[in-house]
């Protein structure tokens, strides 16, 4: 378990995420880590490390909102105790729009940690498929 693996929980209006609905899981997910970590999301089974992208309902409805789950510098399977313990962040995602511009503010909510913790916990760490191509990378299959 490395000092950088987290999971992240955003929860944002649908409609304030620019492109289409299909794109707005990694488009929340890449302005959250260009924002919060100065970087992209790592969004391709990649070694050493990629960012897990969890598809969740909602996300592609019309209106309301979504909760959106990223799984941040995966590199190999985790059991659920392993899990547990790494940081879980939840973050309320909001935007202001000047024109074409779209600028994000990504503000903590210590108060739904628990909860959305608990509801993140049945989604598999780096994602099912994406845990058996990272095996085969590593030679492991």
């Amino acid at each position: 378990m490395s000092q950088t693996q987290k999971r992240i929980i955003i929860q944002a209006y649908v409609t304030d995420i620019p492109g289409t609905p299909e794109e707005r899981p990694f488009q929340l997910g890449n302005e959250f880590c260009k924002q919060m970590l100065e970087r992209p999301i790592k969004a391709q089974v990649q070694l050493p490390a990629y960012d897990n992208i969890h598809l969740l309902p909602k996300f592609d409805s019309q209106k309301g909102k979504a909760w959106f789950i990223y799984d941040l510098d995966v590199t190999g399977r985790m059991t659920r105790e392993e899990l547990s313990k790494i940081p879980h962040e939840v973050y309320l995602a909001s935007c202001r729009r000047d024109g074409d511009n779209v600028f994000w503010t990504f503000t903590p909510r210590e108060i739904w940690s628990k909860q959305a913790k608990n509801y993140a916990s049945m989604y598999t760490w780096g994602g099912g498929p994406e845990q058996e191509r990272l095996a085969k990378l590593k030679g492991e299959d």
